[in-house]
């Protein structure tokens, strides 16, 4: 992203942050050319549960420390609060469980009824193991960050 893609309104600092696992919101925020825009975006990962983004309330001037707020952060692969990364990525303890558990399956083993084609949100991530641990991958969980007998 280029550095002259957000215009300044004031003459303090300001610090966006956006956390997302889809691209096309990044490619829409930096063709759009406007902080005015975020005020737009709407957080959802299947259509059905929206909440908007409060500009004011999210963006802070930087010469303030300010601690992020217990859940925050959002799961990259089920939308569900995060306290922090788990495996090279922003996840919640089920994903981060889940995570670990399955990570060294064969994704190519794992059945899913609709060919891969499942929607991951807090409601259905416990639906199909298969696509669950393909957004976990996709999200950037790694394999090499599990911890192995030997490591421990």
């Amino acid at each position: 992203m280029s550095s002259n893609v957000w215009p300044r309104t004031e003459s303090k600092r300001q610090r966006i942050m956006v956390f997302v696992g889809d691209d096309s919101i990044i490619d829409q925020i930096e063709n759009n050319n406007s902080v005015s825009f975020l005020k737009e975006i709407l957080l959802s990962s299947d259509g059905s549960s929206r909440e908007r983004f409060d500009k004011q309330s999210k963006i802070q001037p930087s010469d303030k420390k300010v601690k992020p707020k217990n859940g925050s952060l959002i799961c990259v692969v089920c939308g569900s609060s995060a306290h922090g990364y788990n495996f090279g990525a922003i996840a919640c303890e089920s994903c981060k469980a889940f995570f670990r558990r399955n990570a060294r399956k064969d994704l190519n083993t794992l059945p899913c009824k609709n060919e891969g084609g499942c929607q991951i949100t807090l409601e259905t991530r416990r639906n199909c193991v298969a696509c669950r641990l393909v957004k976990c991958f996709n999200s950037g969980m790694q394999r090499d960050r599990l911890s192995t007998v030997s490591r421990k």
